[in-house]
């Protein structure tokens, strides 16, 4: 085939020969469908460039010549099956994979020529209709050249590593077919970097093979004026992979360091973090002097940034290059970000060095094999197996007799798993001592023994079985290999382990054994999870956690954004994460201080209070964040305020005194009250009517913004204080133009704490005329129903809506959802302004909206607006994960109710916890009734409704069963008034928990009751008489080792009484497996 290729391309070049090359011809086997001899002229033009004619015979298929040959242009899957016939869709497919073997066989000295015009040949058969066109700069017949050979023809298949099945699609190839076409090499970088319109963080697969960094690197060293006029043309996912690019190899950050520097004050926040963890790739005093010349060169948004990164390298030379530039600057927002970066190495340098303690003593894990008593557990699980697959079988086909329905599913995995010898389960059981080869099959076989030897943890559970073999088990599975710590096997195993005993290091030594190098330890801990299982960070105490970390420091200068890992952009560590593990260590090394002190006083606050947190063990460090008071920006003002309220640093309480006599900043003035009041000091005096009705006075002369001329102050409610002495009028009118002015929906904390000065009926009054007087100026509607206006403008009226009853503003906000849902942004300051209630009656309906609403984004903005209210509230990840459960739809009474005209149908969780149909009487159905004709789209309507709830309740049901789960592993405790509110009173939880079996504690821990809740609502004992329990009773799932025998035994009956399904099992005891195998 190779000669063959060859022989095409001599051809090309002009030796006289026919044109019927098997790739070529295979190649574009799609065009014969439209006519044989198109595809020989078609094969003839590519091959000598004649006859020409045949680029408009195709262009006069409008793109479906294109389709035919497989879409080339098209990144990632191509074909769609419905848009052909069958010998289409195979004639095209066959076309793709000739092509693919085509550029496979490529010399490393190909026939420029015969490529360009076979992407001018794809150009006019496709008319731009598949194109993916990520550069705009290069003309579409070489992008199509390109897509075709690096993504369209491997048609779906993403095989690896791509790069030795393409060995010779490099950049150099690319600037060798710009060269042959005369257009200009600039392009080159161009087409190998921009991703126009794609995801920043995630570039598309196909292309990374022009990524590769040997031959791009060379080509970037020697084309290096090429490389610095980058960033002028390239969008910012361009810009983002040249980053990582240039910092990814230590020759090219060396090189263009410059360039470096100045993506990492790109304009773009994504590029210039990507960047910026490049920066410690160059030597620190030439990074310090690039860094220093943007300060003073740069324009003012390129200065602030530079004044940033400079604050987050220790040490006096920092300080030096600050200092020399502030003295010169006279931009207020550069002079600000300067100052800011001083105080924070300031206060990071007196700090000094905090030494570590030492690690504590690796004690290397217990390593038993396993043997006969093995053997014999997994021949147990798979008789069981096999009968409960016979029976799952039988039922199939007595329910569904013609397989009309299920396929037979359950047939054939009883047939595969009768195929189970317990010879290859033996095998599989001495592979994980390395004692046999595993012998992997395909992937139906490793299911099989993967279901049996999990199978309902005995296995596991062995004494014998330790984190050697448990490891060498999941790293044999694909869809574990670096999740190891959410696997459900490795759960298992923890839950009876003693978390003392699991360091980190250990994990990583045993990873390390099988051949693992992706930082499987690493990530478990620092990127986000979706998992119920908690991570590491939350299940190992701290001393398991930190000594892994203090030896692979670079871990956290990854996760705070200061140095780059392997992984990408997308796949980067969480800074919350990085911000819990730094928690866990006894001392804080110096060289993380200036990155947490710009964390925690910074402009941005998604981070500020976990990096204060980790911030608080250092020594005396109220001293060191009373310097950033005297900061000239206001953010960083009012935040070391707040923080030094939070840590009670009562030697703060003068300077606070004269930052407020300065301060001029209303959002800060409230700060700094709200500081003085935490540490013990009246600010009564500071409060009093007469210098609030100064104030207000000063405020008032100023011109009132014009935008809220609709709003009636002269008709505000009389107010009184507390002590039921009158509010001057004035007073009351300067909060609402000051609310106004804020623009802060969610509230004020000065705003708020000038509400707190009135009594209930003002607060009330007040409250309820500015939501009101919002409302009803924001739905103003003209004589065919128009809105006039909008209100979104004064928002910040509705800081002062707080004060309004629950039920005021419960009932306004709902009216205002049902009716207005399509206005975005007033439904999203209502939502903004209700969750700054405290109200019990407010915050449930937030919670309400984010469990049941089903626009969409309001769900969404709830969600978010609940994790606020937790945060506020100081509710745990568990607390609010049990306040966020689905109601799958279903009102308080557990079901869902829908009208067809006058019938009534229903939807519950049934006995089984599977979702169950009613009709009027509460009697189960297979499916609604047919309708009448005229009930069609309303029945159309109503299924569609069942269907979703019950693909909900699905849901639902999987996810809360696994919760409780992992709730009874680790121990988890409720107060008793939160699980009856939450759990037991949830339209679906609370079906699961009735086929659990809990324990009720007492304060220090005694049992004092075992029960389980009843139908009706009431708790019952193995007896069946009722339990009453104490409102200080926590609540437990039980579990086999903590019963005694006689009690196992008693509830063992009860539930078999009831028959009450269990939810799962909490009677298995981890004993002998010998015992497990003969039940």
């Amino acid at each position: 085939m190779f000669k063959k290729l060859v022989g095409v391309f001599d051809r090309a070049r002009g030796a006289p020969a026919p044109y019927g090359n098997a790739l070529l011809r295979d190649g574009l086997q799609g065009l014969s469908k439209l006519d044989a001899a198109l595809r020989e002229r078609a094969l003839a033009y590519v091959c000598t460039g004649a006859p020409e004619s045949v680029l408009a015979e195709l262009q006069r298929f409008d793109g479906g010549a294109g389709i035919l040959l497989g879409r080339p242009g098209k990144l990632g899957t191509c074909l769609l099956a419905g848009a052909l016939s069958d010998d289409e869709f195979d004639a095209a497919k066959a076309s793709l994979s000739a092509r693919s073997v085509f550029y496979q066989q490529l010399e490393a000295t190909p026939p420029l020529e015969l490529l360009l015009r076979l992407g001018k040949l794809f150009e006019a058969a496709d008319q731009g209709k598949s194109l993916d066109r990520r550069c705009n700069a290069a003309p579409d017949y070489l992008l199509y050249l390109v897509n075709d050979a690096l993504s369209t023809s491997f048609d779906g298949v993403r095989p690896d590593p791509r790069a030795d099945q393409r060995p010779h699609w490099d950049v150099v190839l690319v600037d060798n077919l710009l060269t042959c076409a005369g257009l200009p090499r600039a392009l080159a970088l161009q087409i190998v970097f921009e991703r126009d319109g794609a995801e920043p963080h995630h570039p598309d697969p196909s292309l990374e093979r022009l990524l590769a960094p040997g031959s791009l690197a060379g080509y970037m060293l020697a084309n290096g004026d090429c490389v610095e006029s980058l960033p002028a043309i390239l969008s910012a996912g361009a810009r983002l992979l040249l980053a990582d690019a240039i910092g990814g190899v230590a020759a090219l950050a060396s090189r263009f360091a410059a360039l470096l520097v100045r993506l990492a004050v790109d304009n773009n926040k994504t590029v210039r973090d990507a960047a910026a963890r490049h920066l410690e790739s160059i030597p620190a005093p030439r990074r310090l002097d690039l860094l220093a010349q943007t300060l003073t060169e740069g324009d003012g948004a390129e200065r602030v940034l530079a004044a940033h990164l400079l604050g987050r390298t220790l040490g006096p030379d920092s300080i030096a290059r600050l200092d020399a530039a502030l003295a010169q600057e006279a931009s207020r927002p550069v002079r600000q970000a300067i100052e800011g970066a001083l105080l924070r190495l300031r206060a990071a340098s007196e700090a000094g060095a905090t030494e570590m303690p030492p690690a504590p003593t690796l004690q290397p894990p217990r390593d038993d094999e396993l043997g006969e008593e093995a053997l014999r557990v997994v021949a147990g699980n798979r008789l069981e197996l096999l009968e409960r697959h016979r029976q799952a079988a039988a039922a199939e086909r007595e329910q569904d007799p013609l397989g009309t329905h299920s396929g037979r599913r359950r047939e054939r995995h009883y047939q595969q798993y009768l195929a189970l010898t317990d010879a290859r389960l033996a095998t599989a059981v001495l592979a994980l001592n390395q004692h046999a080869d595993p012998a992997r099959r395909d992937d139906a076989d490793i299911a099989l023994i993967n279901e049996t030897l999990a199978f309902d943890g005995r296995l596991v559970s062995l004494p014998g079985f330790g984190l050697t073999q448990l490891l060498r088990w999941i790293h044999r599975l694909p869809q574990s290999k670096g999740n190891f710590w959410y696997d459900p096997r490795f759960q298992m195993w923890l839950a009876r382990q003693d978390r003392a005993s699991i360091d980190l290091r250990l994990l990583e030594d045993a990873l390390e054994q099988l051949g693992d190098d992706e930082d499987a330890v690493a990530a478990s801990c620092l990127r986000p999870s979706r998992s119920a299982w908690p991570s590491p960070l939350e299940a190992l105490p701290p001393e398991c956690v930190w000594p892994y970390f203090s030896a692979h420091p670079a871990l956290i200068d990854e996760g705070l954004g200061l140095g780059a890992g392997q992984r990408g952009g997308g796949e980067g560590f969480d800074v919350d994460r990085t911000l819990a593990v730094l928690a866990t260590f006894p001392a804080l090394p110096a060289r993380w201080l200036p990155r947490l002190m710009e964390l925690a006083l910074g402009e941005g606050r998604a981070h500020r209070a976990a990096a204060r947190k980790v911030l608080s063990g250092v020594p005396d460090i109220g001293r060191r964040v009373l310097a950033s008071l005297g900061s000239s920006h206001q953010e960083t003002r009012g935040a070391a305020a707040r923080w030094l309220g939070e840590i009670n640093y009562r030697q703060a309480v003068p300077e606070l005194y004269q930052a407020l006599d300065k301060e001029t900043r209303e959002t800060v003035q409230a700060a700094l009250l709200t500081a003085l009041e935490y540490l013990g000091q009246d600010i009564g005096p500071l409060l009093a009517p007469p210098a609030l009705l100064a104030g207000a006075r000063k405020g008032l002369k100023a011109r009132l913004p014009g935008a809220m001329a609709w709003f009636p102050l002269d008709d505000l409610p009389s107010c009184s204080w507390r002590d039921g002495m009158p509010v001057e009028t004035e007073i009351i009118r300067w909060w609402v133009v000051l609310a106004c002015k804020l623009k802060e929906p969610a509230g004020n904390a000065l705003l708020a704490r000038y509400l707190t000065l009135l009594d209930a009926d003002s607060r009330h009054a007040l409250g309820t005329m500015v939501l009101r007087q919002f409302i009803a100026h924001d739905t103003r509607a003209g004589a065919k129903g128009e809105y006039l206006g909008s209100a979104i403008g004064e928002k910040g009226l509705l800081g002062l809506m707080h004060g309004a009853p629950a039920g005021e503003i419960v009932a306004q906000v709902q009216a205002y959802l049902q009716q207005h849902y399509g206005r975005r942004a007033q439904v999203e300051a209502l939502l903004e302004a209700a969750a700054g209630s405290s109200d019990q009656g407010v915050i449930h309906f937030m919670l309400g909206l984010s469990l049941r609403c089903r626009t969409a984004y309001i769900a969404q903005k709830a969600r978010a607006l609940v994790e606020q209210i937790a945060q506020r509230n100081g509710w745990s990840d568990e607390q609010l994960a049990d306040r966020t459960v689905s109601h799958a739809r279903l009102d308080d009474g557990g079901q869902m109710e829908v009208r067809i005209d006058e019938r009534v149908f229903y939807m519950r969780v049934g006995a089984n916890l599977k979702p169950v149909l009613l009709d009027h009487e509460q009697r189960p159905i297979k499916a609604l009734p047919a309708p009448a004709a005229h009930d069609a789209a309303v029945l159309k309507a109503a299924r569609h409704q069942f269907s979703v709830c019950s693909k909900e309740i699905k849901k639902v049901v999987a996810a809360q069963s696994a919760r409780l789960h992992v709730a009874m592993c680790a121990g988890r405790q409720w107060q008793v008034d939160e699980w009856r509110e939450y759990l037991q009173r949830h339209p679906v939880v609370g079906q699961l928990v009735q086929g659990l079996l809990w324990m009720a504690l007492s304060g220090d821990g005694r049992c004092l009751h075992l029960l389980r809740p009843g139908r009706d609502g009431r708790l019952l004992g193995a007896d069946d008489e009722p339990i009453v329990l104490a409102k200080t009773s926590l609540l437990q799932l039980a579990r086999r080792d903590l019963l005694t025998s006689k009690q196992a035994r008693e509830w063992k009956a009860h539930f078999k009484a009831h028959a009450q399904p269990a939810l799962f099992r909490q009677m298995l005891r981890a004993r002998a497996s010998a015992q497990l195998t003969s039940r």
